[in-house]
């Protein structure tokens, strides 16, 4: 502002009336700019806060999912219990000690073939 601050005062309006040197009046509307930081801190549920902001209740498909994925789970650990895996490895094989002896055979063939490749056997 210029002039006497003594005389310097705002209009309710909100112009400011100043005085230059020679005495005249100078009219300028202010312009105030206000800014705010607002926080809202909200206590609530999910639930709650799903009904209030109009989103589906997924709860009764997400229970059948978990039970869709749990009973795939359970059906995957039940395949590999040690047993049911040897059931699976050995299929064909005759049981009991035969079939192990046989394995190791076919696992000291394989070995044995592979060390004689390249060379010829007189």
């Amino acid at each position: 502002m210029v002039g006497n601050p003594a005389l310097d005062f705002k209009s309710a309006d909100g112009l400011d009336v100043d005085q230059d040197r020679q005495g005249r009046k100078i009219v300028t509307q202010a312009v105030y700019e206000v800014s705010m930081k607002i926080t809202v801190n909200i206590d609530c549920t999910p639930e709650e806060a799903r009904r209030f902001f109009g989103l589906p209740d997924v709860q009764p498909m997400q229970e059948a999912v978990m039970a869709e994925l749990q009973e795939r789970l359970l059906g995957g650990i039940k395949q590999m219990d040690p047993d049911t895996m040897l059931k699976n490895w050995f299929q064909g094989v005759p049981s009991g000690m035969a079939s192990m002896e046989a394995l190791q055979k076919m696992f000291w063939s394989q070995f044995g073939d592979a060390g004689n490749k390249g060379e010829k056997t007189e």
